[in-house]
């Protein structure tokens, strides 16, 4: 029941983001609504609920140097960094209500910038179902799901490699939509000097990043050859190194390796 819990937080948290995501590409910071901000500290507080509980039933030893230290690390620096993007939300929203409507400076905008993306990198966070679900893990070490038959083996494969491919398309998709977005809010508010501007995306980013469902095709396409990865890049690589980097980590999780081709003489 426990890990039931736990997975069910984890899709709840990616749904909820990537809801937050769409619709703030529409509006100002002011008028996104409250709601998602106390969804974000409720998630984040049942991850560290989560944390400690696994913390007190492993011991420091066994959390730290056992054989699931790698996860139990991952989980700690995922938990950590969401505290850390709650307590700075929180402090930017007293900091905007204690300066009212005066307008922001451009160390503030790039810092409220940060922000978003630690809220954004929350997605990272749905990795973990490959820890809960053995079905996933076992596809990820590349040992057989099934052994009732070759049959019910691959049709097992094939349904977990679409979950697993659809988890990827939509957590990356999520965290370049939110990237774009911010990067083009900040654009307008330094243009209008109006703090609640809605970001206006230019054309570079409108063919592959302007929504989530338009960046999970972006991300579709460049794993089937539909595009040419590197065009998706270029736009990404405009906004920082962080964000083309994040398109060559899916490259590199996603795009199979290929032998080399021998052309042999007619």
């Amino acid at each position: 029941m426990f890990v039931y819990a736990v997975t069910s937080v984890i899709v709840f948290n990616l749904v909820v983001l990537g809801i937050e995501v769409e619709a703030s590409t529409h509006l100002g910071i002011s008028d996104i609504p409250t709601w998602f901000g106390l969804c974000n500290g409720i998630v984040v507080g049942l991850f560290t609920l989560e944390l400690s509980v696994n913390l007190y039933a492993q011991g420091f030893s066994s959390f730290f140097c056992g054989r699931e230290r790698w996860w139990n690390l991952f989980d700690l620096l995922i938990i950590v960094l969401s505290l850390l993007e709650t307590v700075l939300d929180l402090w930017a929203a007293a900091e905007a209500a204690n300066s009212g409507n005066q307008a922001l400076s451009p160390s503030q905008l790039r810092f409220a910038r940060s922000i978003r993306l630690a809220r954004a990198l929350r997605g990272i966070r749905v990795m973990r179902l490959l820890r809960y679900v053995s079905a996933l893990r076992t596809l990820v070490t590349g040992q057989p799901i099934s052994r009732n038959g070759p049959s019910a083996g691959s049709m097992a494969s094939l349904m977990w490699t679409l979950v697993l491919l659809l988890l990827l398309f939509y957590s990356f998709g999520v965290l370049f939509t939110q990237m774009v977005t911010d990067e083009c809010r900040f654009q307008a508010i330094m243009r209008t000097e109006d703090p609640n501007s809605v970001p206006d995306l230019a054309e570079i980013y409108w063919n592959y990043w302007d929504s989530i469902s338009t960046s999970m095709l972006t991300l579709f396409m460049a794993t089937t050859g539909g595009i040419d990865w590197d065009v998706a890049l270029k736009p990404l690589g405009e906004i920082s190194v962080f964000a083309g980097g994040c398109l060559v980590v899916y490259v590199i999780i996603t795009l199979p390796g290929h032998e080399p081709v021998v052309m042999l003489p007619e």
